[in-house]
């Protein structure tokens, strides 16, 4: 149950309200307040998964790292929307104990109307967790156009004008049946819009992602290394050095880029790996064309943002000096924590 369809914007709030108060009555408005407030409950679960999906979207679309944003998308169509399909399919199942909940009396209208809620509204969260994920990858690729159109309509247009057309025919089942309503079409024409801008058949998840021209970075093009110690990481600026040689970069960004990602996992390593499981620091280092992007995740204590001032001005000019020239001479830095993961990129 997506409570995010009836109250996405004050004003579809407002006007499924006045839809039911005048089509169904008071005993339709106690149906929707009980499913609705039960929804924001049960969302909490699909939420969660489409907040991981775009973070880590995110962080692979600034790597332009295209086969890791397909994998991302092929986990979640094929394990985030079964698994919220099979909770719907149970609570479906559990209507008439949920109902009971709010509503003791089984030969009540309002039991009826709330019971009918809990069996068809279900069926709109694997719909809408498909919507949700894919709106958002098409955000990371600057669709906004897109984007714009497909939020209207899940908004204003499908949600409300859906159920004024079914509410007057169908009772209050024509609110829970716009919900699913709502979904399908929102799947469809996504569907339309993905062959329209990729002028292809949407038949994998390369073509669903909508990726500009030229996004994706070619494997040559990119430097994978991971750290487990000290003495790795202080090796690891000669590897950077040498990609960036071969790649044609010009030797000052190149010593640059060495040092930076030895100084910044040298201080991983001491200052985040406890010991007491086993630490990791990823390290990507992607060359467009135009920027050398490098990524840092490791699976080590959240990094604290307070701390960065100390880090990078601390009271001894001397201390940290590598840190600070890190700093000093990348374009961009960037912090994130996530999923237990920190992501730290910079780029040269």
């Amino acid at each position: 149950m997506n409570p995010r369809s009836f109250c996405s914007t004050s004003g579809v709030h407002f006007t499924l309200n006045a839809i039911i108060i005048n089509y169904v009555g008071n005993d339709g408005m106690s149906a929707f307040s009980a499913v609705n407030s039960f929804g924001y409950v049960y969302w909490a679960v699909p939420a969660g998964m489409t907040s991981a999906l775009i973070t880590l979207a995110s962080i692979y679309t600034g790597e332009k790292d295209k086969s890791a944003i397909d994998l991302l998308m092929r986990i979640y169509l094929r394990k985030a929307v079964p698994l919220v399909a099979a909770v719907s399919v149970v609570l479906s199942c559990l209507a008439y104990p949920l109902t009971n909940i709010f509503f003791h009396d089984p030969n009540a209208a309002v039991f009826g109307m709330t019971m009918m809620g809990f069996i068809v509204f279900p069926m709109s969260s694997p719909l809408s967790t498909f919507f949700i994920g894919l709106r958002d990858i098409w955000r990371c690729m600057e669709h906004h156009i897109a984007v714009h159109i497909v939020t209207i309509l899940d908004g204003f247009v499908l949600v409300a004008g859906l159920s004024y057309l079914l509410v007057r025919p169908l009772g209050m089942n024509g609110a829970w049946i716009a919900q699913v309503g709502n979904g399908v079409i929102l799947v469809f024409v996504m569907l339309i819009m993905v062959w329209i801008i990729g002028k292809k058949f949407p038949s994998n998840v390369s073509v669903l992602c909508l990726y500009p021209e030229g996004f994706a970075v070619s494997e040559d093009n990119r430097l994978n290394l991971s750290v487990h110690n000290l003495e790795e990481a202080i090796n690891i600026s000669v590897n950077v050095i040498t990609f960036c040689q071969e790649h044609g970069i010009d030797q000052l960004t190149a010593t640059r880029a060495g040092l930076c990602v030895e100084e910044l996992t040298v201080n991983i390593v001491k200052h985040g790996f406890t010991g007491k499981h086993n630490n990791v620091v990823d390290i990507s280092v992607t060359w467009t064309g135009e920027d050398l992007i490098i990524k840092f995740k490791d699976n080590c204590r959240s990094f604290n943002p307070e701390e960065c001032d100390t880090i990078f001005n601390p009271e001894d000019p001397a201390h940290n000096i590598g840190l600070r020239i890190v700093r000093k001479v990348c374009k961009e830095m960037e912090y994130h924590s996530l999923l237990g993961l920190n992501v730290f990129s910079i780029k040269l």
